[in-house]
């Protein structure tokens, strides 16, 4: 359901479109108030995302895991790839290769960015060599936004300009 969903707000951004993933938390009844099951969810969420890729690719699917079972014939693959970032709050070895799997990640640090030392750090434990991986990161740098800045400008990589220009012409389309 996903796959399909992603596809078709792919196709009408004209391949806009970033998927984000990541487990989530039940911090908030996110999961049981809808009734999800609060067990382990890693796997199934890994088989999940190993599954959406090979709908997107076109291929045929015949997927028979502990979580999943699909059968699918052969389509035409996305006309735009569809960019996979995972959020990421830990850097346990099965999380890291979750996001090197990906196109990018969103690290999750609580209340405050990752410093950049840290973000240093997991960017390359999970960047794959050889191709485009985007890092996102929570904070405040508009300038016009009411509140102030929460984002340690000069400590980030890339002149604020082009930063700037980068962000006004959105997602890649790779």
């Amino acid at each position: 359901m996903l796959a399909r969903q992603a596809s078709t707000v792919s196709r009408l951004s004209r391949g806009r479109l970033v998927l984000g993933t990541g487990l989530g938390s039940d911090e908030t009844g996110d999961f049981s108030r809808f009734g999800e099951p609060l067990g382990p969810r890693a796997a199934k969420f890994d088989e999940a995302l190993a599954v959406v890729r090979a709908i997107r690719s076109g291929a045929e699917v015949h997927h028979r895991g502990e979580h999943l079972h699909v059968d699918l014939d052969a389509g035409e693959p996305e006309p735009h790839p569809i960019p996979t970032w995972t959020a990421m709050s830990t850097d346990h070895p099965r999380v890291l290769a979750r996001a090197a799997a990906g196109d990018g990640i969103f690290p999750l640090a609580g209340p405050h960015p990752p410093a950049p030392e840290e973000l240093a750090r997991l960017v390359t434990a999970v960047r794959p060599p050889g191709r485009p991986f985007d890092v996102a990161v929570a904070g405040n740098a508009s300038p016009v936004w009411d509140q102030p800045p929460t984002v340690d400008l000069g400590a980030l990589t890339d002149p604020l300009d082009l930063s700037l220009t980068v962000v006004d012409a959105g997602p890649s389309r790779r």
